[in-house]
């Protein structure tokens, strides 16, 4: 007889499963009849009985749940093997009312075959520990089966645990204790040759989650990520490390850090931020997730992270978000090889110019996509130098075709690092696209919308005050009523602003001038550039003499 004991959880019943399926595969299993059953809430030794004979299957089908075919068969098997069908029949009635006593009758008949008790600790009140190790002893010694207890010892108590202590050594051939490593439960548990079972055992072990049930639950959970498989590897691979964790924190919330301290854990701040003088009762939780490789919540997470909360995941969002993963890691690969190319320049005083140039050459020419305008500068500089103006050409000419980027971007005066390049030929690519993607400024809508926004952007107010002086005059001209009053009021708005700079005083004093011009047209037109306030020549008092 075979006692394997652990903890709940720990798949116990699991591993005696997998473990007997590989048996059956090899053919390696001994006897032809196998039983299973569980003594959850059983009450008396009848219904063990009367279980074992309802659950005995062909051994080369154990695992398939018994139905009355299967009993059926069984019971055509013990029958034929009976000596003296008539004595049997007299322990089997005929009558339906006596399924029991036919039960109790075919169990004697039971010989021979594996017998496998799950859940002793669990058994209902009216069965006590050592009737069971007692009807077990009997059908070890009496009737030759091969029977396995799968039990958590320390859920005993009372008379129970001691029964069964003392009933153990004399009737236990080998005792196990269950104690399997990470590594051996995601080796049980994870089923094999699929796209995500490595990556998905690798972080069962990271995480020590060693509770099969958990296993089972998160790698359903994997397998619908199904819809990922077309992209790049590493993107699947993010996916199944975060549907770990979440999985980690849904099924075993009183180990795991919670899903809310998920997603509000940021391990920059963690590092730099925290008070290390002050206690913190989350620190198990926060070591844990450094180890981990867990940093922050971002997009693609937090889709993960709600499916995981509500058991199934919502394709659009899913793809959307591992779209922009996969472009983010497509532009590292191509900084990477940007940078090594680079590398093979600095590293060494190999005589190998024309070799490392191509390399470079071809490496704009693929990933521009994640080459910084100063790198850009930079590449330029050194084709020029070290002779290959052409190239030089050609690699601007790429750069600055292929990318689409906003219009910022083309704006070197505005960057922070502009004044970094220094090319005279990139400065005027950069002018040049700036010039066809930027909008228009519009300086009638810019004057309009002043007085009621209470606020501006540095940027407009430059534009503003490049504006000439007949581009006011036609403004104010076109517009009619509100429109009128309310640009009008607009370009005088930076006169009432105490600290205004030049480019503010710009836009005033041409707006005034404007205003005169248009003053002098009629004494009517004077009359109303009057009311907004503007003096006028005219209005000048004489000197007194």
């Amino acid at each position: 007889m075979l006692c394997i004991t652990g903890r709940w959880g720990v798949g116990k019943t699991y591993a005696w499963r997998h473990y007997l399926n590989e048996a059956q595969e090899a053919k390696s299993v001994a006897l032809s009849k196998y039983s299973y059953i569980s003594l959850f809430g059983r009450n008396s030794l009848d219904d063990v009985r009367t279980s074992i004979v309802e659950n005995t299957v062909e051994s080369n089908t154990a695992g398939q749940l018994p139905d009355i075919k299967s009993f059926d068969a069984i019971v055509g098997k013990l029958l034929s093997g009976a000596k003296d069908l008539t004595k049997v029949a007299t322990y089997i009635p005929q009558a339906s009312g006596y399924v029991a006593s036919a039960n109790r009758a075919l169990f004697m008949m039971t010989n021979k075959q594996i017998v496998c008790v799950d859940d002793l600790e669990r058994c209902g009140k009216g069965l006590d520990a050592k009737d069971v190790m007692g009807l077990i002893s009997g059908l070890k010694e009496e009737k030759q089966c091969k029977v396995v207890i799968l039990l958590n010892e320390e859920a005993l108590s009372g008379d129970n645990k001691i029964d069964f202590g003392s009933q153990l050594e004399k009737v236990a051939d080998t005792i196990i204790k269950f104690e399997p490593t990470p590594a051996e439960c995601a080796d049980i548990g994870v089923e094999k040759g699929l796209f995500y079972t490595e990556e998905l055992k690798r972080c069962l072990v990271s995480l020590r989650i060693i509770n099969i049930r958990v296993i089972k639950k998160i790698e359903r959970l994997c397998k619908r990520l199904d819809a990922l498989k077309e992209y790049d590897p590493r993107v699947v691979d993010k996916g199944i490390h975060s549907i770990v964790l979440a999985g980690y924190a849904k099924f075993q919330p009183k180990e795991a850090p919670p899903l809310e301290f998920l997603r509000t854990y940021n391990q920059v701040f963690d590092l730099v931020g925290r008070d290390r003088n002050k206690s913190d009762p989350n620190e198990a939780f926060r070591t844990l997730l450094r180890s981990y490789g867990y940093g922050h919540m971002d997009s693609f997470d937090a889709v993960l992270f709600d499916g995981v909360e509500r058991g199934f995941f919502v394709e659009d969002d899913l793809k959307r978000e591992a779209d922009q993963k996969q472009k983010a890691l497509s532009l590292a690969d191509k900084h990477t090889a940007f940078f090594n190319a680079w590398e093979d320049y600095h590293g060494s005083f190999d005589a190998d110019q024309d070799a490392v140039l191509d390399k470079m050459f071809a490496s704009v020419k693929t990933d521009h996509e994640a080459i910084s305008p100063i790198n850009l500068n930079d590449t330029v500089v050194l084709f020029k130098e070290l002779g290959r103006p052409e190239q030089a050409a050609e690699i601007i000419k790429t750069y600055v075709d292929s990318r689409n980027e906003e219009e910022d971007f083309w704006d070197l005066t505005e960057g922070h690092f502009g004044h970094h390049v220094t090319d005279v030929d990139v400065i005027s690519a950069f002018a040049a696209k700036y010039a066809s993607v930027c909008t228009p400024f519009d300086a009638e809508k810019f004057i309009r919308e002043l007085p009621s926004r209470g606020g501006w952007d540095p940027g407009e107010v430059a534009a503003m005050a490049n504006v000439p002086e007949d581009e006011y005059v036609r403004i104010f001209k076109s517009l009619k009523r509100d429109e009128f009053k309310s640009a009008v009021k607009g370009a005088l708005y930076f006169k009432n602003v105490s600290n205004a700079d030049g480019q503010m005083q710009k836009i005033v004093s041409t707006a005034e001038a404007a205003l005169r011009r248009i003053a002098a047209e009629s004494p009517m037109n004077a009359q109303r550039v009057r009311n907004f306030g503007i003096s006028l020549e005219k209005d000048a008092k004489p000197d007194a003499g």
